[in-house]
C-alpha cells in the first residue's frame, strides 16, 4: 500500500464519486480509471517493476523541467541585459543616414496632408544636423525666399506664401507650394547639407 498526496480540490471530487459506505479511495480510482485490480502478488510486483522502469528512462519530473527553464529564461535575460550595457548609448548622428536619424517615418508618411509631412521632414532634417539645415536655408526661388526666422519676413515676399513654423526649430518655411515643389525645396536643403540623392530620396518620396 502507497501513500500519495492530492490537492483538497481532487480529494473532495474523489471522495465525491463514492458510490456506497466504505468505498475506498483505490475502489474509487480504479473504477474512474477503468483498472483492474491485480489477481496476485506477481502482478502486483510487475506493477512495480513497470513504474520504477518508466521512472528510470523519463526525464526530470515537472517541477525540474520547470525550474530549469527558470534558470534558462534568467540566463537569457542577463545576457540580454548584458548585451545592452556594452552597446554605445546612442549611435553618433554623423555616421547615420537621414533615412536613419528618422525614426519615425511611418508615423510622417501617415500625416493626412503633404505640407505637414514636409514640416515634419524639415524638422527632422534640423535635429539630423542643426548648423547645416541653416546654411542650407539659404536657398531661394527667382522671385521669394522659401526660409526665414520670422514670419513676417516671409509675408513681406508676399502675402500668400502661407508661411508655417518649422516644429523645433527657429525657422519659417513657405507652404503655398504644390506638392512637386515642396519635394524639390526638401532635396535642394538635404543637397546644400552634403547628403548624397541616394540618402534622402526615400524621404523627399514621402511628401
Amino acid at each position: 500500500m502507497k501513500t500519495i498526496e492530492v490537492d483538497d480540490d481532487l480529494y473532495f471530487y474523489i471522495a465525491g464519486q463514492t458510490r456506497y459506505i466504505g468505498e475506498s479511495a483505490s475502489d474509487i480510482l480504479r473504477r474512474l480509471l477503468d483498472v483492474d485490480a491485480p489477481q496476485d502478488a506477481n502482478a502486483i510486483q510487475q506493477a512495480q517493476e513497470s513504474v520504477a522502469e518508466q521512472a528510470a528512462v523519463e526525464p526530470e519530473t515537472a517541477e525540474q523541467l520547470a525550474e530549469q527553464a527558470e534558470q534558462a529564461e534568467q540566463a537569457a535575460q542577463a545576457e540580454q541585459v548584458e548585451a545592452v550595457a556594452i552597446e554605445p548609448a546612442q549611435q553618433p548622428v554623423a555616421s547615420a543616414t537621414p533615412a536613419q536619424a528618422f525614426d519615425a517615418l511611418q508615423e510622417i508618411a501617415e500625416l493626412r496632408s503633404s505640407t505637414k509631412r514636409f514640416l515634419a521632414l524639415m524638422s527632422r532634417l534640423y535635429a539630423y544636423d542643426a548648423d547645416k539645415f541653416g546654411a542650407a536655408t539659404e536657398i531661394k526661388g527667382s522671385k521669394r525666399i522659401y526660409f526665414a526666422t520670422s514670419k513676417e519676413t516671409l509675408l513681406e515676399t508676399g502675402k500668400t506664401t502661407k508661411p508655417q513654423a518649422i516644429p523645433e526649430t527657429p525657422y519659417f518655411v513657405i507652404t503655398n507650394t504644390n506638392t512637386d515643389r515642396k519635394r524639390k525645396i526638401l532635396s535642394q536643403v538635404a543637397e546644400q547639407m552634403g547628403l548624397a540623392q541616394a540618402s534622402y530620396q526615400d524621404l523627399v518620396d514621402l511628401i
